[in-house]
């Protein structure tokens, strides 16, 4: 058995449990005016910080959410969650940009000084 067998064991427990928690959010409940976009178990909507606006070419929004144990786990999550719902996700310095059909999906870690972790996610129209 080598060194390498413990730290695999710890990381495929840690992403089995990202999955769990994040198919399990997808049963309970999704962002409002965000199509398919559930709301991860253990995180809520900032209040107040919440944007939608229908344009001609489709729906522009943004919410910021907070909870969980840091931006980077959220990324993680949602990056788990969004793919069964028909999402096409791609993982790029710390934030995850999804597409399906006509809404594009842009999630970005932001810094706080709190230990909850802070992203915000941002919709617009496929080009």
């Amino acid at each position: 058995m080598t060194r390498e067998y413990p730290l695999r064991l710890t990381f495929t427990a840690f992403a089995l449990s990202l999955f769990v928690t994040a198919i399990a959010a997808a049963d309970d409940a999704f962002i409002e005016g965000f199509p398919d976009v559930p709301l991860i178990a253990g995180v809520r909507e900032v209040d107040g910080e919440k944007m939608l606006f229908d344009t001609p070419a489709g729906t522009l929004g943004e919410v910021h959410l907070v909870g969980g144990k840091s931006s980077a786990e959220l990324i993680d999550a949602y990056a788990l969650a969004l793919p069964p719902l028909g999402w096409s996700c791609l993982e790029h310095g710390g934030a995850l940009a999804c597409e399906r059909g006509k809404d594009k999906l842009a999630l970005s870690p932001r810094k706080t000084t709190g230990r909850a972790g802070y992203i915000v996610i941002k919709l617009e129209p496929a080009e």
